[in-house]
C-alpha cells in the first residue's frame, strides 16, 4: 500500500511503501493512527461547556462510540465520494436561512428585489 501525506508549509508530497517498511514502523503507524482516529472526533469537547462530568462524558463517549462504529464498517473519513460543492453550499444557505429573523428575510427579500430592479435598468454590455 503507498502511503502519501503532504505536508502543506513544505508544499510537498512524502510517500511510502508500506510493504517496504519494517515492522516496527508499521505497528508504531497502525498505534499512532488508532489513537488519533480515537481521540482527533472529540478535541473540540471542553469540559467547561457542560454542566456535570456525566454530560461530558456522554458527549464524548457519543462521539467516540461513532467513530468506532465508522471504523468497524469501513465508513471512515477519506473514504467517501467527495461532496458535490453545489449540494454543500445549498445545505449551508438552508441553515443560514433558517436561522434568519423575519425581519432578515424580508430585508433580504427587498435587497434581491432591488438589485433585479437596477439591473433590469442598467444598459446591456
Amino acid at each position: 500500500m503507498l502511503l502519501s501525506t503532504t505536508v502543506k508549509k513544505l508544499g510537498m508530497v512524502f510517500e511510502r511503501d508500506s510493504s517496504a517498511l519494517p515492522p516496527a514502523s508499521i505497528a508504531y503507524l497502525l498505534e499512532y493512527g488508532w489513537k488519533q482516529a480515537i481521540n482527533d472526533p472529540h478535541a473540540s469537547i471542553k469540559q467547561a461547556d457542560f454542566e456535570s462530568d456525566d454530560e461530558f462524558r456522554a458527549a464524548v463517549g457519543a462521539v467516540v462510540a461513532k467513530r468506532l462504529e465508522q471504523i468497524d464498517s469501513g465508513n471512515v473519513p477519506g473514504t467517501r465520494a467527495p461532496a458535490d460543492p453545489n449540494l454543500t453550499r445549498a445545505k449551508k444557505l438552508a441553515t443560514d436561512v433558517k436561522n434568519l429573523t423575519e425581519a432578515e428575510v424580508a430585508a433580504a427579500v427587498a435587497l434581491i428585489h432591488e438589485m433585479r430592479a437596477s439591473a433590469e435598468t442598467q444598459p446591456a454590455e
